[in-house]
């Protein structure tokens, strides 16, 4: 039917919206044949096994026919053909080898799948069998879990209302198709015109429906408590949803995916540290063997005042992919490069080592200006933000000074450093110089220095990844070196930091990420408990060198040697030789980051997987072996389930509940029996009252009082009754159905009017 196939096309249009990735025209295409495809297989008069060979037969022919037709540009079709095999075999392969897949094939063709079978499914349940669920619940599904997906812009859930506009005018036509052949059946004379006037009162219906579902006012109140019930609903499938959420946005750049940053340009002391294990991103390393610990830098801070560290950076530079900073003590060092890759989320803030000099996409940069036009780089930002599933490059110095290099650094900082990096607040407590003053005792140079307060604090601070607030009037930093004791990495950099700075040593607040975990030889897995914060003292001629006080991490380790060394004591040339034969890997890969895409093709497969089973019990359900299960069952148990629920209960001493005493009571019943039980129901509704010792006759009469116009309904299913129960005669239960849901109508009509008039007394004029 045309409501039919416009609603599987309102369901293709919203997965069009999302523009995931080219070629999606294919699923609308599929769409289009499925539906036609099944309203002629459910409309013929093949056996079921016919059926599904014609099914398996034009599903394997349909999809290379239309797939070779998109591919085109002049290509013979048998080498379109070849072309198709040949991408769908390498991606499977990259798939079952566990490599990352680039190539948008293998989502196109599970999309194009996804809607031939739901489309074929809907045309021959609506043809076949005249089930309206059968026809449009797979589509709302397939539209659902798109829009969960892909919920922004706001303007999307449209193709929702589209989609319910649809299904009720399909609904409002099936019921009149229905109610017409009973009207034959019964020689029952009606106009021809009453078709046209059923389908424009459907169609006013159905669209006053909409909009006032759509316009009607929702409370905030009302608003959070079904938000706060979908949370707690869908929490067991939030690592699913962001699974396969990642797979689509990382398709295609997404701008309606939202982004992350990491860290605000301001930072509270307080709360607790992060937690969860979420995957957040994986790097690619320098192929260095037994690489020290790497930093994963988001930001750094450079004023602290009332217990907040804030960045006083105001100067953002817009830079293209690629370009080299001119960065103080880092200028003409040679580069290794790092390749970063986030599955789960997208990012407005771009995450670097700690002497990044590039990226390899467009970025916006803040900065503080340096001596002759070199800057000091505080944060990359992505520009414009990387959606999910996405790569990029950072060319970062890998440089590991000896502990000879950072003693003899001296202390001639430049003004740039000086005027910024030694900044105290204007009420910090004397104690806490006191304390820097005690543990540097006797210490001259700045390494030695940031090494007595480095160990300090291990030593003396327990790390907790909660810390209460400080009571009223009590510094938050002097209460945690005094009193408190204990803490995570935000309040042992903080600490450091202004102990050094108090000490005359330059350092500033840095924040990100520790190295994670090692899931090959060259890289490494961070999660959300992975989130660090540490110190970094300024070195000249080194630049900002990191160090470890919180005791959670395991102490930083430098080489003591003469000569500057890379990871793992190599010389610097060593480590960049060994840099460039692992990019040349990477990019050699076509992966990026290297990372696998693990996830995203397991949940396409597990996907792909259910449906096919899914479509097969539904095929199976129509085409003969759901009814032989069903036969099979009906002879093995001879009782119905709630029968046999309730004896059992009852063998056990223990008491069934009243609704499953009900179940039992009406599964017992024939189903003529179970259709004039609207009878009673609608004079509950109405308000009429029953006795015990009233007659079905009566009973009907008594309804029909109320609702004239049911009263040949009425008539019908009293008939149907009596003779079930009082003659030999079984009754036609499919009329005593027909009759049933027309009573139900009627009596819920009736009743909505009563409740209408009601309404419209309130707001009508007293005299």
């Amino acid at each position: 039917m045309l409501f039919l196939l416009l609603a599987q096309l309102a369901v293709y249009q919203r997965l069009s919206a999302t523009r995931w990735t080219s070629d999606l025209e294919l699923a609308g295409l599929m769409a289009v044949i499925g539906v036609v495809l099944g309203l002629a297989l459910g409309s013929s008069r093949f056996k079921p096994a016919a059926v599904l060979g014609l099914a398996l037969g034009y599903s394997l022919a349909v999809y290379p026919l239309l797939m070779g037709g998109l591919l085109g540009n002049g290509t013979p079709w048998l080498g379109r053909l070849a072309a198709l095999g040949g991408r769908l075999a390498f991606t499977f392969s990259l798939f079952i080898t566990h490599k990352p897949v680039q190539d948008p094939i293998l989502f196109v063709t599970f999309m194009a799948v996804c809607y031939w079978v739901v489309s074929l499914i809907a045309g021959f349940s609506l043809a076949r069998a005249g089930n309206f669920l059968g026809a449009v619940l797979p589509g709302g599904i397939v539209l659902f879990i798109i829009q969960v997906y892909d919920p922004k812009p706001a303007s999307r859930v449209a193709f929702l209302a589209v989609y319910l506009l649809f299904c009720l005018l399909l609904l409002g036509r099936l019921t009149f198709v229905r109610k017409r052949q009973f009207w034959k059946e019964h020689q029952v004379w009606f106009s021809s015109e009453s078709a046209s006037e059923m389908n424009r009162a459907t169609l006013i219906m159905a669209a006053l429906l909409i909009l006032l579902t759509w316009l009607a006012p929702v409370s905030s109140q009302s608003f959070a408590s079904a938000q706060s019930m979908w949370n707690d609903l869908t929490q067991p499938f939030e690592q699913t949803r962001k699974d396969l959420g990642n797979a689509i946005a990382g398709l295609q750049s997404n701008p309606s995916a939202p982004t992350l940053n990491f860290y605000p340009a301001d930072l509270t002391l307080g709360g607790q540290a992060a937690n969860g294990s979420d995957l957040v991103f994986t790097v690619r390393l320098p192929a260095v063997a037994g690489a020290t610990r790497y930093y994963w830098r988001v930001r750094t801070y450079d004023q602290y005042q009332n217990g907040a560290w804030q960045t006083t950076a105001t100067a953002d530079n817009a830079v293209p992919p690629d370009r080299r900073l001119d960065v103080p003590d880092l200028s003409g060092l040679k580069t290794s490069n790092f390749y970063f890759y986030f599955p789960q989320q997208g990012i407005a803030t771009l995450i670097t080592p700690t002497r990044a000099l590039a990226v390899s996409r467009p970025s916006l940069v803040t900065y503080f200006a340096a001596q002759d036009g070199q800057v000091d780089p505080v944060v990359f930002k992505a520009d414009p933000p990387l959606p999910a599933g996405q790569s990029y490059r950072v060319q970062a110095v890998v440089a590991n000074p000896t502990v000879v290099e950072l003693r003899a650094a001296g202390t001639d900082y430049p003004a740039w450093v000086a005027d910024r990096y030694l900044q105290l607040p204007a009420d910090l407590p004397p104690t806490i110089p006191a304390l820097a003053q005690r543990i540097t005792a006797g210490l001259t140079d700045p390494y030695d220095k940031a090494q007595a307060v480095t160990q300090y604090l291990r030593d003396n601070i327990q790390y907790v990844k909660a810390v209460p607030p400080a009571p009223q009037g009590q510094d938050m930093l002097a209460w945690f070196l005094f009193t408190f004791k204990a803490g995570y990495c935000n309040y042992y950099a903080t600490a450091e930091v202004i102990l050094l700075r108090a000490t005359g040593v330059p350092a500033r607040m840095a924040v990100g990420y520790a190295e994670g975990t090692q899931e090959a030889p060259y890289r490494v897995t961070v999660l959300q408990e992975d989130a660090h914060a540490w110190p970094e003292v300024y070195f000249p001629g080194l630049g900002w060198v990191e160090f470890e006080p919180t005791v959670s991490q395991p102490p930083l380790e430098r080489p003591s040697g003469g000569v500057s060394t890379g990871p793992a004591g190599l010389s610097t040339q060593q480590a960049e030789q060994a840099t460039q034969s692992a990019g040349a890997e990477g990019l050699a890969t076509g992966a990026g980051p290297g990372a696998p895409m693990d996830p995203v093709l397991r949940i396409i497969l597990i996907v792909t997987a259910l449906g096919i089973v899914v479509a097969l019990v539904w095929i199976g359900s129509f085409f003969g072996p759901g009814v032989w299960i069903t036969a099979r069952l009906e002879r093995v148990f001879r009782r119905p389930l709630p029968v046999i629920a309730v004896q059992a209960l009852e063998k056990l001493s223990l008491p069934p509940p009243g609704w499953l005493v009900h179940w039992a009571f009406l599964t017992n019943l024939s189903p003529v029996t179970r259709s004039f039980g609207v009878v009673y129901q609608g004079l509950r509704r109405l308000g009429v009252q029953t006795s015990p010792a009233q007659t079905p006759a009566e009973a009907a009469r008594a309804l029909a009082g109320s609702l004239p116009a049911a009263t040949g309904d009425l008539r019908i299913l009293l008939d149907q009754y009596q003779r079930s129960m009082y003659s030999q005669q079984s009754g036609d239960w499919s009329a005593a159905r027909r009759a049933a849901d027309a009573v139900r109508r009627q009596s819920l009509l009736a009743v909505l009017r009563i409740r209408l008039a009601a309404f419209k007394r309130l707001f009508r004029k007293t005299p």
